[in-house]
């Protein structure tokens, strides 16, 4: 069988989606949850050099929530 296809995210696709989730008053299913303490955790771990007010915000967000 050949390879799944793979979901792929620009980084800035990825931090929005992750602030959005972070930001959002719905509750979060535990499937969700999980989804989003992984993406949290890559963008912890590939920051870009690029350090603009967005993701300076989000980065406090992202201390927060793990």
């Amino acid at each position: 069988m050949g390879t799944p296809d793979r979901l792929e995210l620009t980084e800035d696709e990825a931090y929005s989606l992750l602030s959005l989730c972070l930001t959002s008053e719905l509750g979060l299913d535990a499937q969700s949850e999980r989804a989003v303490r992984k993406l949290a955790e890559f963008c912890k771990a590939h920051r870009n050099s690029k350090n603009d007010h967005r993701r300076s915000n989000l980065s406090e967000l992202i201390q927060g929530a793990g």
